[in-house]
């Protein structure tokens, strides 16, 4: 699907900045909707998904402690359990045959065969695009965050293929792979409860620079200076650890928008009004392609589903939302008995100051001499907190839930 060559070249390849008449104003209206859809979800979302994240790797933060004199970092797998455990099955469920998908024929046709070769082509090209992969990846969003999403891209490829004789030929061929897509970096309409409805959604990610002037050199977008990506690396794991790494000058940041927008912002729109259309820009507003939706049926190139609905959402729940409170509880209690048993097994030592000598070392070791003015047993006393051995013989409590 070739629309690059729609936008041909500007009169100086090195101007980022000259625009085509209307892409400026195309450039504005996006990004002040993008920008709204992304306050609404990180407000609302943000701090949430970043918890649920570290609780599925099993990363700690001072934020997550439950009291300030907590000294545990444990993080118990029940939650991260809970999460795969319900994704393998899904992945089961899907992909436990070969064929595990089929085509349904017309019934007024009596021939049965051209369906089934319909259906082995899609396999085989599923399976030369990682299409399982990725829809793997999407239902692991969705049993994290409680919305599985994924993109749906055209390209064409060239590859080496046996010829007649045994020798390499090159052939072309559409691929259509599947990319599943983090909802923190998926916008959408706020108002909106799915993709059909939307004003638009769009994807925000970060691009090696090489990626993007391979395509410009290409003409699918448009040449011009691409102003770097000066941010920090997108914090993924929920901790901010990363944040400060430096990614400038090998990057850059672009917005994949899919949906309507004022027909005299494009060139070359059959419509008027408002026209579905496909548009990448970056975030500093410069337009590498813009065009009216060349699909048949101006589908956009996204689908999403909801692990669990919730009614008038387009973001649903889930296993990490429902398992919250009870991985919650069982840190608690899991830190605090080792924080108790802490407490109990360290030697901790009560001393008559004014009977010992200066700068006295209280740290136990084998073999340790200890020196003081008088009897040990009048000057050194050991405190204990408790019995370990009650707490050992304590039976945890178990906390169960099922995605």
């Amino acid at each position: 699907m070739a629309i690059g060559n729609q936008f041909g070249e500007t009169n100086n390849p090195n101007d980022a900045r000259q625009e085509y008449d209307g892409f400026s104003g195309l450039a504005e209206f996006i990004l002040m909707k993008v920008d709204h859809a992304r306050d609404v979800r990180d407000t609302k979302y943000g701090t949430r998904w970043d918890e649920y994240t570290r609780l599925w790797r099993g990363f700690f933060t001072d934020k997550d402690k439950n009291t300030d004199s907590e000294r545990s970092r444990l993080i118990a797998p029940a939650l991260s359990q809970a999460i795969e455990m319900t994704v393998s099955e899904i992945e089961e469920a899907i992909f436990s045959r070969k064929a595990w998908f089929d085509v349904t024929d017309d019934i007024a046709d009596q021939n049965k065969d051209d369906a089934v070769m319909y259906r082995n082509q899609l396999l085989e090209d599923f399976h030369l695009d990682g299409v399982q992969r990725s829809i793997s990846d999407a239902i692991l969003m969705g049993a994290i965050y409680g919305t599985g999403i994924a993109k749906i891209n055209v390209t064409k490829k060239t590859e080496l293929q046996a010829g007649p004789t045994g020798e390499p030929v090159e052939m072309e061929r559409i691929s259509v792979p599947v990319e599943a897509v983090r909802p923190d970096q998926f916008l959408i309409d706020p108002a909106s409860t799915n993709i059909e409805e939307a004003l638009f959604v769009a994807h925000e990610v970060i691009k090696p620079m090489h990626t993007i002037r391979e395509k410009q050199r290409q003409k699918i977008y448009r040449k011009g200076e691409l102003s770097p990506y000066t941010g920090s690396r997108p914090d993924t794991d929920g901790t901010g650890a990363t944040a400060n790494v430096d990614l400038r000058d090998s990057s850059v940041k672009i917005i994949e928008y899919a949906g309507r927008v004022p027909a005299v912002f494009l060139p070359d729109a059959a419509g008027s009004g408002m026209v579905e259309a496909l548009v990448t820009l970056t975030e500093d507003g410069f337009v590498l392609r813009a065009v009216e939706n060349p699909y048949r049926m101006k589908d956009r190139p996204y689908v999403a589903y909801q692990h669990d609905s919730v009614p008038g959402e387009f973001w649903g729940r889930g296993v990490a939302e429902k398992g919250y409170n009870p991985q919650k509880a069982l840190d608690a209690e899991l830190r605090a008995r080792i924080d108790a048993l802490a407490l109990m097994s360290a030697p901790m030592m009560g001393a008559d100051v004014s009977r010992l000598p200066r700068n006295a070392d209280f740290r136990v070791r084998p073999g340790k001499t200890v020196f003081t003015r008088g009897r040990p047993s009048e000057i050194l006393e050991p405190i204990q907190f408790g019995n370990p051995s009650i707490l050992a013989n304590t039976s945890s409590t178990q906390v169960i839930w099922s995605g």
